[in-house]
């Protein structure tokens, strides 16, 4: 009996010095390595918790814009808004804002066209030889439109604008304006399209007012019937129409004029056309005191 108990005390002391030699439990390694550290820790260490982060990351600027004689520029000085005319065809509620795309900024000035095509005219109302300094619309648009969309305060930054005559048709000696039309050159220049660019910069959507006055423009329905997508045309070009530019066309009846696809039709439109809108330009004096 007493061997049975010296046997079995060999084989309990034999366990305990196999269990002294075993590894340590894997969770006590881990925590001996990779010690648990809070939030609190790393602030107090000096590490970034995920709030500060975020906290770091920059918050997108955003430019103010300005206000200068009556117009809104926006903050990067892309677009403005300033003067009214009637747009929605409803003269009952009154005229809607007039939004201006910036197509020069020489840091004084700016030189803006309007967003959109705002109203239907002839460039001439006979069929006869004209050019921009002899034609109605130059007369309407320094005249009747000048004075209905704009107040003293706006017409108080608006600067004549010299429309160079060799830009314009021959003979034409050089005139300036408050209001008038770009020129071939300048929508090329300042626009940037090339002719014959299908959908380019110069697509202009007509007001409801200047549609009903009889401006051509696209229809969805035409847009879809003519196959314009499979062209290359994008469908913004949808409710766009065209607008007349102020240079002569080959001859002296006809005027060039930007299609409502954004191409610039060299051969011109009949002056005495009903198809064609008006997007109005001005230069606008926004700083510094001399013109």
């Amino acid at each position: 009996m007493k061997k049975h108990f010296y046997y079995i005390g060999l084989i309990a002391l034999s366990l305990g010095l196999v269990a002294c030699g075993k590894d340590a439990p894997a969770e006590s390694i881990e925590d001996e390595i990779m010690p648990e550290v809070s939030i609190e820790t790393q602030t107090e260490t000096g590490g970034a918790t995920t709030e500060q982060v975020a906290d770091q990351e920059q918050e997108p600027v955003i430019l103010e814009a300005t206000h200068v004689g009556g117009f809104t520029i926006s903050g990067d000085r892309l677009t403005a808004r300033g003067g009214a005319y009637d747009q929605d065809g409803n003269t009952d509620n009154g005229a809607e804002p007039i939004d201006w795309i910036v197509i020069a900024d020489d840091g004084d000035h700016l030189l803006l066209l309007s967003e959109k095509v705002l109203e239907q005219k002839e460039f001439n109302d006979q069929y006869t030889e004209t050019s921009w300094e002899t034609c109605t619309l130059r007369t309407w648009l320094n005249g009747d439109f000048y004075n209905a969309a704009f107040n003293d305060e706006e017409k108080s930054i608006i600067l004549d604008y010299p429309t160079v005559a060799g830009d314009v048709s021959a003979g034409t000696s050089d005139v300036s304006d408050k209001v008038f039309l770009l020129s071939k050159g300048e929508a090329e220049a300042y626009i940037g399209a090339e002719e014959g660019t299908p959908g380019n910069k110069l697509c202009s959507k007509v007001t409801t007012r200047a549609i009903n006055a009889g401006v051509w423009y696209i229809t969805e329905d035409y847009y879809d019937l003519f196959g314009f997508k499979a062209k290359g045309f994008s469908d913004e070009m949808i409710g766009c129409g065209n607008w007349w530019l102020r240079t002569n066309g080959k001859d002296a009846t006809r005027v060039m004029d930007v299609g409502a696809s954004g191409i610039i039709r060299t051969t011109g439109h009949e002056a005495a056309s009903h198809q064609d809108g008006v997007r109005p330009a001005i230069y606008i004096q926004i700083s510094g005191g001399n013109n």
